[in-house]
Order: structure tokens, then C-alpha cells, then sequence
């Protein structure tokens, strides 16, 4: 068993790194709470190969792996999680595409991707009447010759205000309830009906765009729908899996940044005459933090080698999803606390920290939903 990343790897990692240190931080340190993430970022990450981690080199991406691509989004969100987010939803629907499109859906989705024209991708399943239910989503899609009509709302949707396409995921058998009767469509921004509705208020990740969004009578045609009638839950929870293998890793460099802040502030705040970090008290907390986030990484890390493998990771993603955002959440939090009341004043990153990370644990499937993924998977039919 080898812990060690392989040298391709490690120039992935620096790769990632000094773009974000050199690229992205510049950039997003000049932006408030109500800014979102400049057109001109999201063109060079595109131009960069970012939008396309894995895509296979023969159809013009980077060709990554999937513990290559984790450890990009973790150094992104380590500098800035909306980035990672913004990277990491959009490589979801490229890796959707690649997996589950036609030869013409890469021509017409796919090369937007590649070609930067269109700079981010959108994920549309949650819905104001079914979240971690997603199957019970009631945006319809009905068949009217050789085109579909899709009416209904979306929530939530990373990356709405950039896109200039969406994965849509919609009822196209309303006699059956749950997910046989839910089908995966491919909408272009610029379809007759698509509204964009408003930016979300949120209490972090506030660079990252994220909308409602309104369909009236959208037509699309069948040729835009990826597999058969029915088959779109599959399209999605196989997306998730790799999108929670993606959460885990915004949270764990959300969590690296906070906790060097936390250490660079031990050792030079001083109470008593001695630095914070020469009591036991803050010398443990940075101990329990340092450790929880090692066995975090490594989670996450089991279940990228196994979906880069193709071998089943469902558990798995699930099970460093629940530990890694969990942990991320509690890190960021005892980083506050090191800080003391600096640590709840905006002068001080960590209290950013904090709220950008409090939503890995609600989004891409909530920590009880991985809870009860978990459990069927080790109970069975029990």
C-alpha cells in the first residue's frame, strides 16, 4: 500500500497550488461579501484546463484522475471555496458528459467547455418541494413529437449567473412517483423560457453564484436528453457521487487554511506573558484539528483511487463526505475560538472560513442523508 502521491501527481497539486496563490487570491482578496467571481477569473481558469480536469486528453482536456482533480479543488479551496465550488460543479457535468453524452453532445456541450465559451456548467436537481427527496421533484418535461417541453423551478443552482448551459433533471412520467419516472436533459442558456432568477442571499461561499431558476415552456429536443426516459436519477446520483467526493475536498482546504491561521496566530498572540500556543489548552486543540483532518485526507483519497479505478466508491465518497465536512465545520470553529473575540471580527479570515465550509455539509447531499447511504450500504435489504 503506497501513501505517497506519484510524481505526476505532485506537479498536479503544485500546479494548482501556485495558480491559486498567484492567480486567484490577487483577485478574490479585492472582492466584498456582495461580489461574485469576475467573468476574467472564470476565462482563465477555463483557458488554464481547469474546467476540464478530467476530461480525456484525446478529447482535449487534462486527463486527470480523480485524487489528481481532489487535490486540485482542495488547494483552489483553500484560497478561495467559491473558486473550488464554481471548478468543481462544472467539472461534474463535464465528467457527466464524457460518461453518459453522445458523440453530438460533446460536440455541442462538451467543446463549450473545452473552448472556454462557455466558462462554467450547471447542475439543476433541487427543487422548493423536494431536496434531500430529490426523486420527488415535480418540474415536468412532457414529449410532444420529437422535442420535449419542460416547465417547472430549480433552486440552488451553482454557477446559474455564468452558464451558458445546464444538466437538468425532470419528470417525464408523471403516473410514476420516484425516480423511475425522472429523466436528465441538456438546456442551452439561450432557449426560449429559461429565466434566471435571483442570487441567493447566503451566509458564505458569497463569490460563487447561486440562483433560482424558472422554465416556461422550454422546448428541447430529444436529442438532448442523455440515456432513456427515466434513466435520469441514475445520471444524477452517479454525478453525486463524484460531487461528494468533491465537497470533501472544498472542505478539507477550507479546513488546511483555517488551521494554518489558527497556528500563525498561536504563536504570536501572547495572554500571560507567553504565546497562546504554549498552553496545553490551545496546544491540544491544534493536535485534535491536525489529526482529524490528516484522517479526513485520507478518506478522501481511498475513495478518489477507487473511482479513478472504476471500482464501486458509493460508501466510500459517502463516508468522507460525513467525516471530512464534518470536521471541516468543527476545525473552522475551534480556529475561532484560538482567536478569541478577534476571531469573530471580519479583520480576521477565520470567521470567512466558517461560513464558506458550514455549507459542505447541507449541499451534494445533506450529513444524514450520508448517513443513511452508509447504513443501507453496510445493513443491505436489513
Amino acid at each position: 500500500m503506497k501513501f505517497e502521491l506519484t510524481d505526476d501527481q505532485k506537479a498536479v497539486q503544485e500546479w494548482a497550488r501556485n495558480f491559486s496563490e498567484t492567480i486567484v487570491a490577487p483577485v478574490v482578496s479585492k472582492l466584498s461579501d456582495r461580489d461574485k467571481l469576475p467573468m476574467d477569473l472564470l476565462k482563465k481558469l477555463s483557458a488554464e484546463g481547469f474546467m476540464s480536469l478530467m476530461v480525456p486528453e484525446a478529447q482535449g482536456g487534462a486527463g486527470l484522475d480523480s485524487l489528481s482533480f481532489s487535490l486540485v479543488i482542495t488547494e483552489l479551496a483553500r484560497i478561495c471555496a467559491s473558486t473550488s465550488i464554481s471548478v468543481a460543479v462544472t467539472n461534474m457535468i463535464a465528467d457527466v458528459l464524457v460518461r453518459e453524452g453522445q458523440k453530438h453532445h460533446h460536440d455541442k456541450f462538451l467543446s463549450q467547455l473545452l473552448s472556454g465559451e462557455s466558462p462554467t456548467a450547471s447542475f439543476c436537481l433541487t427543487e422548493n418541494s423536494s431536496g434531500s427527496d430529490a426523486s420527488a421533484l415535480q418540474m415536468t418535461a412532457k414529449k410532444e413529437g420529437d422535442q420535449y417541453c419542460l416547465n417547472g423551478e430549480k433552486i440552488y443552482v451553482t454557477n446559474g449567473a455564468f452558464s451558458n448551459f445546464f444538466l437538468i433533471m425532470a419528470r417525464t412520467n408523471t403516473e410514476i412517483n420516484g425516480s423511475k419516472g425522472v429523466s436528465a436533459f441538456l438546456v442551452p442558456r439561450a432557449s426560449k423560457g429559461v429565466v434566471i432568477g435571483k442570487e441567493e442571499d447566503k451566509m458564505g461561499l458569497n463569490a460563487s453564484s447561486t440562483t433560482r431558476m424558472v422554465f416556461e415552456n422550454v422546448l428541447v429536443p430529444e436529442s438532448d436528453r442523455l440515456l432513456n426516459e427515466g434513466e435520469g436519477m441514475q445520471v444524477a446520483l452517479r454525478a453525486l457521487d463524484g460531487g461528494r467526493i468533491s465537497v470533501a475536498s472544498q472542505a478539507l482546504g477550507v479546513a488546511k487554511r483555517s488551521l494554518e491561521a489558527g497556528i500563525e496566530y498561536a504563536k504570536v498572540r501572547e495572554q500571560f506573558g507567553k504565546t497562546l500556543g504554549e498552553f496545553q489548552a490551545i496546544q491540544w486543540k491544534i493536535a485534535n484539528a491536525s489529526t482529524e483532518l490528516s484522517a479526513a485526507e485520507l478518506l478522501i483519497r481511498r475513495a478518489a483511487w477507487l473511482k479513478s479505478q472504476k471500482l464501486p466508491h458509493r460508501l466510500e465518497a459517502s463516508m468522507a463526505k460525513l467525516f471530512s465536512t464534518e470536521m471541516a465545520i468543527r476545525l473552522c470553529d475551534e480556529m475561532i475560538q484560538i482567536h478569541g473575540g478577534y476571531g469573530y471580527i471580519k479583520d480576521y479570515p477565520v470567521e470567512k472560513y466558517y461560513r464558506d465550509v458550514r455549507v459542505t455539509s447541507l449541499y451534494e447531499g445533506t450529513s444524514e442523508i450520508q448517513r443513511t447511504v452508509i447504513a443501507k450500504n453496510i445493513l443491505g435489504g436489513l
